[in-house]
This record gives C-alpha cells, sequence and structure tokens, in this order.
C-alpha cells in the first residue's frame, strides 16, 4: 500500500526573452500560487483520483508516462510538480485543448487555471478573446522544458506554467509572407524609431504603409489583453516583435485542476 501526499504546487516567442522574468507584474489578492507547498503538517492531504492511485500503484513512485520525465526536468530547476497535475483536456468556451497544449512527443500538458478560467472571471485568455471580438490563433501557450528551450525562451518562461499564450498577429504573418524583403527592411526602420508603441499608433493611423495593419492588430490585441487583466504583456522589442502578443496571468490565483 502506498500513501501519497499532496499539496499544492508552485508556479512559475515567440515568448519573452531573459527580460521577461525580470518584468513588473501587477499583484492580485488572494496570493499568486507561486507560494511555498504547505508541509504535510500544516496542511491535510487532497486524496488522490482513483486514476493516479492506480497509475502509482503500476509505477511506485511515478507516473509510468512521458509525464516522469517532464516531472524530473522542472525538478532539476527546483520545481516540483506532480502526476495530476498534467491534463490532456483542459480548455475554455474559446480555446480547446488542442490548441492550448505542448508542442512536444508528450500527450500531457500543464495548464494552469488562471489562463482557461470563464470569462465571466474578469481575467483570462477567454475574457481577451471576448474583448478582441474575433477569432485568435494560439501559435504557443503551454511548452515542456526542450521545447522552450528549442523556442529560445526564457528559463522561466511562463509557458513553462501554463499561464501564458502567444496570439498570432495574422496581418503581420500575411504581410512577412507576401514581401518578406521590404518587412525586414521597414521592421529595421521600425525598431529605430524610439518609442515603439506610439509609433505603432503612427503607423496604424496612417493606414497606408507595410505594417499598418500588423500595427493596428497588435495594439487590438494588447488592448484586449488590459481588458482581460493580463499581468504581463511583451513589448514590441523583445521576441514576439509584430508577429505575436505574449499575455500571461502569472500573479493571478489558482493551479492545475
Amino acid at each position: 500500500m502506498f500513501t501519497i501526499t499532496v499539496g499544492l504546487i508552485s508556479c512559475g516567442g515567440v515568448d519573452s526573452a531573459s527580460r521577461e522574468k525580470d518584468a513588473p507584474v501587477k499583484t492580485h489578492p488572494p496570493a499568486a500560487a507561486d507560494e511555498a507547498r504547505p508541509s504535510p503538517a500544516s496542511a491535510p492531504a487532497r486524496p488522490r483520483p482513483v486514476e493516479a492511485v492506480k497509475t502509482a500503484a503500476a509505477a511506485p513512485g511515478g507516473c509510468g508516462d512521458c509525464r516522469d520525465e517532464l516531472i524530473s526536468a522542472r525538478q532539476a530547476s527546483g520545481r516540483t510538480f506532480h502526476c495530476e497535475d498534467f491534463t490532456r483536456s483542459r480548455g475554455n468556451e474559446f480555446f480547446a485543448y488542442e490548441q492550448l497544449k505542448g508542442q512536444g512527443s508528450c500527450e500531457w500538458s500543464l495548464i494552469r487555471d488562471p489562463l482557461i478560467v470563464g470569462s465571466d472571471r474578469g481575467y483570462g485568455l477567454g475574457l481577451l478573446r471576448r474583448a478582441y471580438g474575433a477569432e485568435r490563433r494560439v501559435n504557443s501557450a503551454y511548452r515542456d522544458p526542450a521545447r522552450n528551450r528549442d523556442a529560445g525562451g526564457a528559463p522561466r518562461s511562463r509557458h513553462l506554467f501554463g499561464d501564458a499564450a502567444d496570439l498570432r498577429n495574422e496581418a503581420a504573418f500575411a504581410a512577412r509572407t507576401a514581401a518578406p524583403e521590404a518587412w525586414a527592411r521597414e521592421w529595421a526602420l521600425f525598431l529605430s524609431s524610439g518609442n515603439l508603441e506610439d509609433r505603432c499608433l503612427d503607423l496604424a493611423e496612417k493606414g497606408d504603409h507595410l505594417l499598418s495593419k500588423p500595427c493596428a492588430e497588435w495594439l487590438r490585441m494588447k488592448d484586449s489583453a488590459e481588458k482581460a487583466g493580463a499581468d504581463y504583456i511583451e513589448p514590441l522589442n523583445l521576441p514576439c516583435k509584430l508577429d505575436c502578443l505574449h499575455a500571461d496571468w502569472r500573479a493571478r490565483p489558482g493551479g492545475y485542476r
């Protein structure tokens, strides 16, 4: 017989570069889910689901599948997760699990509550989509450690914790695909223009520049993310650039079930 004690877990583009971990974030009561895990003496253990107990019985000390490798990789960085923290189904009214899951070989992912809460909660990806008023394609949500390294993500990227999403800028994708050389030239000029968000607003209002529609779409997504209570929105000089909008809800409370 196995005795299994489970507590609350801690939680931690293309996505933000190494500067992302230092970015200021809003705080929200109650405390965020990255508080220290309660000890067994201070918090009673949650009962494990029947499926999880069966898995533990079949493979003592592990999940018996690819989650073991993901858990081991996170423990090496000082974070502890458990078999039942992973999902193969979590989503919300606008984004199915297939749009949020990791893109690696493991079918299990970490999807934290703040990303998928109902849009009536006043924050989250669902409210961002509702505020935007049209479909959005997710470039990246959850990433396992290997995928995050391959994508050039920050070591403590919120994608690793399942409370971040990069939303594709369709106008930027179309403009870059249609005229890649012109895009590269105009983007280099854009980066040297001082306040990038103000410059983007100018171009959006101008309407006839190569970057006008991409800027208008990015600004609309940013406004929607602010309305959705995002704790961090990546600025234009970081890896998403105009190609996507990165937003996360790192300071919101919630776990993985």
